[in-house]
């Protein structure tokens, strides 16, 4: 099951290759930071009652 279909007619050898890849492999801290990241933006940009979650920044280090 391919999570982000790519919408076209032709989907190229190499997209279909790291299709597979990022399905079967786990995202690297960097990559996740920064979904997060960008995930908490849209938060704060779509929903006009957004609150701060308290974080604890020694124990998002330890996750």
């Amino acid at each position: 099951m391919i999570k982000n279909p790519i919408h076209t007619r032709y989907v190229s050898e190499i997209d279909l290759t790291l299709q597979a890849f990022d399905a079967t492999h786990p995202k690297s801290f960097a990559q996740q930071t920064e979904i997060d990241k960008y995930q908490r933006i849209t938060e704060q940009r779509d929903n006009p009652f957004y609150t701060e979650k308290p974080t604890d920044p020694i124990a998002s280090l330890l996750e």
